[in-house]
């Protein structure tokens, strides 16, 4: 029984091994794809800049619906006040104050 336990734990002790070297190899590899992309991002921003490549964007304009502003408020679709008579129903001017 002794012997038992002992080959579980060392197939137990390689199965972790095993995932821990599968972890770091994804881990290299995720590492490896984004090192070689920004190698590319760097290499063709630096073509761009050159002149050596161009980039063409294929994009197409949505037409945005057309929003109509609000109706003016009521009291500017009115005709403007008399002034001149308004004044003239507030301030009265009366013939004893014009007389010296």
């Amino acid at each position: 029984m002794d012997e038992l336990d002992k080959q579980t734990e060392l197939k137990n002790s390689y199965l972790k091994e095993v995932k821990l070297l599968h972890q770091l190899d994804t881990k290299r590899k995720r590492t490896q794809e984004l090192n070689h992309a920004k190698a590319d991002i760097s290499k063709l921003t630096d073509d761009l800049h050159n002149g050596t490549k161009r980039l063409y964007v294929k994009a197409r304009c949505v037409q945005r619906p057309t929003v109509l502003p609000p109706p003016p408020p009521a009291w500017m679709m009115q005709d403007p006040p008399n002034w001149r008579l308004t004044l003239g129903e507030i301030i009265s001017v009366s013939d004893a104050n014009l007389k010296p």
